[in-house]
């Protein structure tokens, strides 16, 4: 009784501003804690008077049976005297404690079924919180679960938006073959406006180049379809982008519903608290007297404990205040740094609106050199069709002349074909340069926006810790973790599709198995490099274009960093994609071989796989590392470049597997293996 009477006190406590069920906090405010004085001395008169109502009433019961005991049966209480004188119970009561006994028994049993119906309400409401602990827990794997799905998609998006970039440089390839086609068939046509004696020797003359040039028109035609393909190809993936977006908002829209039902549970358990606290009010007037006392002298010592601490949190929090006031000047600092960076951004913005305007401006040109060409061809058409009706009737010019008909409507709809591709790519072209300037200022704001809260987050920790932020995070892409990974490779996936290699080309000898190694990862190393430089250069290309003059080409060195940095940030994305590309390279390098046959098969494929992940995350460094995997000029065996591989000698037979620097020139980080021998390759 009196531990529940205890919990009852301090869900009171609770009720008037603590934090937890039954702790009573370590810093309680001035206003906080003259509330919770004030609502505990209201509750002391509220005590006191039930007590003197209780007292009342007794004397009320006690003088009813005095009264009765006196009208009624004057002998009653000496037959009751003498029954508690029999009894030996209570020989020393008189009346007075008799009414008070029998009040008594008449609350102990009101207090028993007060108990039994506690008892009750508590395991229902034990009941109620289980259900809802199983609740909570279903709706925490629920929403791990769509946290895993929303991830999920998320990559599948970034794969697609890759898909989309690749898709949009094939069309600028074929837009730039395009110009380069129409160039040569304007050059073909100025040809043709020349004289008829003129006309006639290039005819003779250049008849295998007009072949030729049909043949490259035959193949601009391929080339279109091919591009045709891409665009159904975009169109899909914008689709499956459309269809993950909408997955997306709904799995948004259940984790909102999952919100509301955690909103509703806690509202519930909320309700349940309470009704317990006013269940555990409801309880003896005898025991909650003796508990107000044993409460009121807790709460004395509680308060002379809450005195002290208070003295203890004003000189903390005079400490606080001098740390504070030290911070607020490197975040004045920090403040004006961002207003700078601000400034800057804003800067480079203008000039990309100005790059943009110039573009624009460029578009109109090339739309009036197109009207242009566009009469300039008219007039060449009226001019073939004079000439097409100042033909004789000769048999042989009439066909010479409905074949030149036919070229010219053919070479009209080519032109006026090549006309809206031309519009369209330059369209196209705009509104790509407009959405990367977009979004490199974009990921610029968010940068600065998160050096901005790292900042704040630093100088908050130092106030809180009042200690400096110390903590230094290791890297995983240092250069000794690349020589790690570097020598582990060698000893690990080399010896694997070294063995698989010699079991499937029983024929080939162990130096060429070697070199062939050996070049596989010298290839994946400079293709994984010419895709990075492709890549650094692309982005580069969207903030400045050629037609902007030379003086305004420079790209500033905290941008040209953002964008390493970036490209570094986006490297294991990019992972799988550069694997299929290596692939590829290495079997069209190795078509007429019988090596290709072996690069799908399980050792050899683990080996290229591991090669093309050291070495993408190699060529996104700044600078990027070195391979050498080259004899030395002399052929004298180097043991500061190279390890022995099974033989010693003086001089270089072949190099098994190269050295490794931190960048050409650099200092080395990992020797190479070299097989020595004693005589010279010439000797031998």
């Amino acid at each position: 009784m009196a531990g529940r009477s205890r919990k009852g006190s301090e869900i009171l406590l609770n009720e008037e501003g603590s934090t937890s069920e039954g702790v009573i906090p370590t810093k309680i405010p001035e206003k906080q804690r003259k509330v919770a004085e004030g609502g505990r001395s209201k509750r002391l008169e509220f005590y006191r008077k039930e007590r003197d109502e209780l007292v009342e009433q007794m004397q009320k019961d006690i003088s009813e049976l005095q009264s009765i005991f006196g009208d009624e049966d004057c002998n009653a209480v000496d037959r009751m005297e003498k029954r508690c004188t029999s009894t030996g119970d209570m020989r020393t009561e008189n009346l007075e404690t008799l009414s008070l006994r029998l009040y008594t028994c008449r609350l102990h049993s009101e207090i028993k079924q007060l108990k039994s119906k506690l008892e009750k309400e508590r395991k229902s409401k034990e009941e109620a919180f289980s259900s809802v602990r199983s609740a909570k827990s279903e709706i925490n794997q629920l929403t791990s679960h769509l946290e895993k799905q929303r991830m999920s998609k998320e990559e599948d998006l970034s794969s697609l938006r890759s898909a989309e970039s690749e898709i949009n440089q094939l069309k600028r390839q074929l837009q730039n073959e395009r110009k380069s086609k129409e160039e040569d068939l304007f050059r073909i046509n100025r040809m043709l406006n020349e004289s008829d004696n003129d006309k006639v020797a290039l005819k003779l003359n250049h008849a295998e180049d007009i072949r030729v040039h049909k043949d490259e028109i035959r193949k601009l035609q391929e080339r279109l379809t091919i591009d045709k393909y891409y665009e159904e190809r975009a169109k899909e993936l914008k689709r499956k982008c459309d269809d993950l977006e909408a997955e997306l908002s709904s799995l948004r829209s259940a984790e909102s519903e999952i919100k509301q039902l955690k909103r509703q549970l806690e509202n519930e358990r909320k309700s349940t608290e309470e009704d317990l606290s006013r269940i555990t009010i409801d309880i003896s007037y005898e025991e909650k007297e003796k508990e107000l006392k044993r409460k009121s002298d807790e709460l004395e010592i509680e308060l002379a404990r809450l005195v002290c601490k208070n003295n203890q949190l004003i000189n903390e929090l005079e400490n606080e205040r001098k740390v504070k006031v030290d911070a607020l000047f490197s975040l004045r600092s920090a403040e004006s740094e961002i207003s700078q960076l601000k400034t800057q951004l804003e800067n480079e913005r203008m000039s990309k609106k100005e790059d943009l305007s110039r573009l624009v401006s460029k578009t109109n040109q090339l739309i009036n050199e197109l009207e242009n060409e566009k009469k300039a061809k008219e007039d060449a058409l009226v001019w073939y069709v004079n000439y097409y009706n100042t033909l004789t009737i000769d048999k042989s010019y009439e066909e010479k002349a409905k074949e030149l008909k036919r070229k010219c409507d053919w070479l009209e709809t080519e032109i006026a074909i090549e006309r809206k591709l031309k519009e369209e790519a330059l369209q196209i072209l705009f509104r790509y340069m407009l959405r990367s300037v977009e979004s490199e200022n974009n990921q610029l704001k968010k940068q600065l926006e998160n050096e901005r809260k790292i900042k704040e987050e630093a100088l908050l920790r130092n106030l809180r810790d009042n200690t400096p932020n110390t903590e230094e995070l290791s890297d995983p892409n240092r250069p000794t973790k690349f020589s790690e990974q570097f020598s582990e490779l060698y000893d690990n996936e080399w010896m694997d599709a070294f063995d698989e290699l010699e079991k499937l080309l029983g024929d080939k000898k162990e130096k060429e198995i070697i070199s062939y190694l050996r070049d596989f990862v010298l290839e994946i190393h400079s293709v994984c490099n010419d895709l990075s430089f492709s890549k650094l250069k692309t982005i580069e290309e969207a903030f400045v274009k050629p037609s902007v003059p030379s003086k305004n080409t420079k790209i500033p060195t905290k941008i040209l960093q953002a964008i390493k940095d970036g490209i570094k940030s986006m490297a294991p994305n990019l992972l799988e994609n550069t694997r299929e590309i290596v692939l590829a390279q290495l079997e069209k390098k190795y078509l007429h071989d019988h090596v290709a046959r072996c690069l799908q098969h399980h050792s050899v494929k683990r080996y290229i796989d591991r090669c093309t992940e050291v070495c993408w995350y190699m060529s996104v460094q700044d600078p990027q590392l070195f391979m050498d995997g080259s004899k030395s000029p002399d052929e004298i065996f180097d043991s500061n470049k190279h390890t022995e591989y099974t033989k010693k000698g003086t001089y270089e037979e072949f190099v098994v597997w190269p050295a490794l620097y931190l960048y050409k020139g650099g200092p080395m980080l990992s020797k190479g293996v070299a097989q020595g021998t004693k005589k010279m390759t010439g000797q031998q």
